[in-house]
């Protein structure tokens, strides 16, 4: 039988703020800027379906008070606007990391109504800038 897995690495110059996401396969991850949420989708295939598949690699630029926020395909495919959602958390008043995973995933169940069918993980980074 074959195997394959989706993999997302974030790479984050800490002196210059400059990033890079590397996606093979998977679900969108987000850049939550103020109140503005950027997606960084992959049309790249799982690691493992191709022998010599490439990732997509896709830059950035962080800025102080970004947050990074990486989830599962059992979130994305039931929560279909998650820029939309992300942005109303916000103007909810969630707004650490913690808070806003945890709604994420609350959503998520509700709208699959109560239980998740796939696996729902939601994880985010704020950035500091050093002062």
């Amino acid at each position: 039988s074959d195997m394959f897995t989706t993999l997302d690495i974030c790479s984050l110059n800490m002196h210059t703020g400059r990033g890079r996401m590397v996606k093979y396969g998977g679900a969108s991850a987000f850049i939550i800027r103020g109140r503005s949420t950027q997606e960084i989708k992959s049309l790249s295939l799982p690691a493992g379906v191709l022998l010599k598949a490439e990732p997509e690699v896709t830059g950035f630029q962080a800025q102080d008070g970004d947050i990074i926020l990486l989830v599962t395909d059992g979130i994305t495919d039931c929560i279909k606007d998650m820029a939309g959602v992300c942005e109303e958390i916000i103007k909810s008043g969630k707004r650490t990391t913690a808070e806003i995973c945890t709604e994420l995933i609350k959503r998520a169940k509700e709208y699959q109504n109560g239980a998740c069918r796939d696996d729902c993980l939601a994880v985010g980074v704020r950035i500091f800038e050093k002062v």
